[in-house]
């Protein structure tokens, strides 16, 4: 087994194994995080005279990280500089307070090779470590906790499909295009015409499998003049109100950040696209000379 954190901010990771070799060892005592969460009841108080009603909300997941810091033949690094360097990865919050998000991927090396991730932690109880005497070796300590309780696959485990508008061929500006309420329509004089560089513009369905209802991350190519992507089985939709030119990249991802090229957008942009359980159908909406693209990655919970 053995554990990776990523700190979102900068993308820079420390690594975790469970060998008998490296500077940083995973504790035996460890656990595997569960693939389950619960709905927890309380009581919720409101008013001014004390009056209340049960409420629920969903737990929230903590994670600790036991490990082990010692000086050996793979580092010429000292004990303590091993231990600071451990403390300058986890941050709890930036000079401003705001907190750090971590992912953790879980990598459990049995038969299956299989893998998760927990998503966007914060440090709830900084690192902390204990120096054995007259042992170059420290027992050390980090907990989290994800406000998303939910467990995620890694990287190209999440299913992945590829958008296009339809009916964008040149002359005609119409074409066939897909609307939720009246299907699919095209021109009478032209009827099904496409430009070659583009795709068919139907639908296209895929089975999600997740317990929750889960974001869509989104990074769309070449040019599209006021895309609107909808998801047609819950009516959840992300729209960018403007033109996105043939070298443009848009990104929305899971936490809901949308960047064009990398910088904050030039047009307004709202909506929030999200899967379900089961089936999911999906389409892009755009104007007339949108022979762009959008591709759509979906990562289930359990």
């Amino acid at each position: 087994m053995r554990l990776k954190i990523i700190r979102q901010s900068d993308a820079q990771h420390f690594d975790l194994n469970a060998v008998a070799y490296g500077p940083f060892v995973l504790d035996a005592s460890a656990l595997i995080p569960g693939g389950s969460s619960l709905d927890v009841s309380g009581y919720e108080f409101s008013g001014r005279d004390g009056g209340y009603q049960t409420a629920s909300r969903l737990q929230r997941r903590p994670f600790t990280i036991p490990f082990a810091i010692r000086e050996e033949r793979t580092t010429q690094l000292g004990l303590f500089e091993l231990i600071r360097q451990a403390q300058g990865f986890f941050v709890p919050h930036s000079d401003d307070l705001s907190p750090y998000l971590y992912n953790v991927e879980v990598y459990t090396d049995d038969r299956n090779q299989t893998s998760f991730q927990m998503r966007n932690g914060t440090i709830s109880v900084p690192l902390n470590s204990k120096t054995l005497v007259g042992e170059c070796i420290a027992q050390a300590q980090i907990s989290f906790i994800f406000g998303d309780p939910y467990l995620y696959p890694i990287g190209d485990s999440g299913l992945t499909l590829t958008l296009f508008a339809g009916g964008q061929a040149t002359g005609t500006p119409n074409g066939r295009r897909w609307d939720s309420s009246a299907g699919a329509l095209w021109t009478t004089a032209n009827g099904k015409t496409w430009v070659t560089s583009g795709g068919s513009g139907d639908p296209i369905t895929v089975d999600v499998i997740t317990i929750a209802t889960v974001p869509v991350s989104i990074e769309t190519s070449g040019q599209l003049i006021d895309p609107q992507i909808v998801n047609l089985t819950n009516g959840s939709s992300f729209s960018y109100d403007g033109t996105l030119s043939p070298s443009d990249v848009l990104t929305v991802d899971i936490l809901g950040n949308v960047l064009v090229n990398g910088n904050t957008p030039s047009f307004p942009f709202s909506g929030s696209l999200t899967a379900i359980n089961g089936a999911n159908t999906f389409a892009l909406l755009a104007a007339g000379s949108s022979p762009g693209s959008a591709e759509l990655t979906i990562l289930g919970a359990f």
